[in-house]
């Protein structure tokens, strides 16, 4: 029986040391009319055990001078108060290699205990990255709309639970008025669904971390608990073009089973 054990060991070793630093490039390409390239990274969950910062790194550097941007859609860190400072030295680093940095709020960064909107807007300060909060900049020739995580309209978390078609009614129903944009960057794909954005609008999401376990996600079991309906990948949701990221990182379980973390080159034209 030594060898199941051995067998065993080496899953273990692959499932959560060996995938979830074995990071992939994604390239998609979008019809705007307008030129520039954005370097899309979510979910990275700074923790212990939780992603390869090393190794994530060396993957940005390699295609950081194709891009124009880099996008943070949310959860950079997962759950504990005590990894900021870690985050924020990685931050740093992502910012030293010369291209603007901006970042939206997700659902890890105020719905644990540990956790703040202060306090992770606070990092990001201190490490120069622009955080976006329902707010329009330009990039190149395009406009990009950092928006508000969907989580935190309290009346979508309930409904998100158990009644995920009424959840999505309820971001349909959302009257707030957004700024027009040609991109918009937002942490959960629910998103796509919010009724002031135009149709020729392009998200950028995260959240489902594609499952983050292959066997699982083919059996329609969410772990973690966010990754429902959009998976991962390209595709046309509400009269619009959705891109959601594989994610760097892992939560709840830490680790991955064909489920590579990504990151995610979009280039407009």
């Amino acid at each position: 029986m030594w060898y199941v054990v051995a067998g065993g060991l080496l899953v273990a070793l692959y499932v959560f040391q060996f995938e979830p630093r074995w990071f992939r490039v994604r390239r998609e390409v979008v019809q705007t009319g307008k030129r520039a390239s954005l370097l899309l990274l979510t979910d990275i969950h700074v923790g212990w055990g939780r992603v390869g910062r090393r190794e994530l790194l060396k993957t940005i550097s390699r295609v950081i001078g194709e891009v124009d941007a880099v996008l943070i859609g949310g959860d950079p860190i997962d759950a504990h108060a005590r990894y900021y400072p870690v985050l924020e030295a990685w931050l740093r680093e992502l910012v030293a290699l010369g291209k603007p940095v901006y970042a939206v709020y997700g659902d890890h960064d105020h719905h644990h205990a540990q956790c703040s909107l202060e306090q992770i807007a606070g990092v990001y300060s201190r490490a120069g990255v622009t955080l976006l909060d329902n707010e329009i900049t330009r990039i190149g020739g395009l406009t990009l709309l950092g928006m508000r995580d969907i989580s935190l309209h309290e009346t979508y978390a309930a409904l998100r639970q158990g009644k995920p078609q009424a959840a999505r009614m309820y971001v349909e129903s959302l009257t707030e008025e957004l700024p027009p944009a040609d991109f918009v960057l937002v942490h959960n794909p629910d998103g796509v669904y919010h009724p002031s954005l135009s149709e020729s609008a392009v998200v950028l999401a995260g959240h489902t971390h594609g499952g983050q376990y292959a066997p699982v996600r083919w059996l329609r079991i969410p772990v973690p608990p966010g990754s429902f309906r959009s998976w991962a990948g390209r595709m046309h949701v509400a009269n619009r073009t959705l891109i959601v990221s594989r994610g760097c990182g892992s939560s709840t379980l830490p680790g991955r089973f064909l489920v590579r973390p990504e990151v995610v080159v979009v280039k407009s034209v």
